[in-house]
């Protein structure tokens, strides 16, 4: 059996068939990191398991024994949720086995490519060591909250979801001995001149599904740097200030077009749909963008 994401043979069990079934898969308009909610086999085993790309993997519903032997080795592991795993694609098992409930797990690939993409970096690409049985509520929320984006056609824009990406390589690299080459430690903060050429690029891009490393690019930064200096310069994250933003826009336009239909303010400043837009107006206001007009 082959896929895109690995590779096995010989599977046996009662939960054979479902063995890397999924469960649910990215919305069609979803471009970021490939991932996929899969089951997680009850009873199951598997002879030549192998990934394909660095993985990350969250363990969401079920709990269980595992058994990995290579050679003459042998881990015996146990299965449960918000516990993740990292997997090296040269790490291969030779048998494994699945004793417990059936459940669901949240895969993740890191493509050298789309690895690149985000860090605005060349190389071999995104390396870590294949680890078991890891615990990091930090890192588990974040991969939910990515899953949340790319099933649901990613409503809170590119910019959110790249963020959120871009975060969780950060988690990977500083705390969970991640690897990729990277660019010359820069100061952080921006200069006077860099201040007002984001700001000016922002306003005039207000109404576009902005992409960090279309910001980044503006001021000739990796991504992960442009993240790092925004938020020492403006006190919030780039997602966050564009958001404050788009809702400043919406109050002078709701003011200024007391007729114009919400759907049209919404898509006029950026949002990806009117719901997004009242969701997001009254999380940050306190009511609706219809009873803020009419108020």
């Amino acid at each position: 059996m082959e896929t895109a994401w690995g590779s096995c043979s010989e599977i046996s069990g009662a939960d054979r068939e479902l063995f890397r079934r999924p469960v649910a898969v990215t919305h069609p308009s979803w471009s970021g990191l490939p991932m996929e909610m899969v089951i997680l086999p009850g009873d199951a085993e598997v002879r030549d398991l192998q990934h394909f790309f660095p993985t990350l993997a969250v363990a969401v519903k079920g709990r269980g024994k595992r058994r990995y032997a290579s050679g003459r080795s042998a881990r015996f592991l146990y299965s449960a949720p918000s516990m993740f795993e990292l997997y090296s694609p040269d790490h291969a098992i030779d048998q494994a086995n699945w004793d417990g409930e059936l459940g669901e797990v949240l895969s993740i690939q890191f493509p050298t490519a789309m690895v690149n993409r985000l860090l605005h970096a060349e190389g071999a690409g995104f390396r870590f060591a294949t680890t078991h049985e890891m615990y990091d509520q930090r890192l588990t929320d974040l991969a939910v909250a990515l899953w949340a984006e790319a099933s649901s056609g990613s409503p809170r824009g590119r910019l959110y979801a790249e963020g959120i990406s871009m975060a969780m390589l950060g988690l990977l690299i500083e705390e969970h001995g991640a690897h990729h080459p990277s660019n010359p430690p820069r100061r952080a903060g921006l200069s006077v001149a860099e201040r007002k050429r984001i700001l000016e690029y922002i306003d005039q891009h207000l109404a576009e599904a902005l992409a960090l490393e279309d910001l980044a690019a503006t001021l000739q930064m990796s991504a992960t740097h442009f993240s790092r200096s925004f938020k020492a310069a403006f006190g919030v994250t780039p997602h966050a200030f564009v958001v404050e933003q788009r809702i400043d826009a919406a109050c002078k336009r709701l003011r200024a077009e007391p007729s114009a239909p919400l759907a049209e303010i919404a898509g006029a400043v950026g949002f990806s749909s009117q719901s997004h837009f009242t969701e997001t107006f009254r999380r940050r206001i306190g009511t609706t963008p219809g009873n803020w007009r009419g108020s």
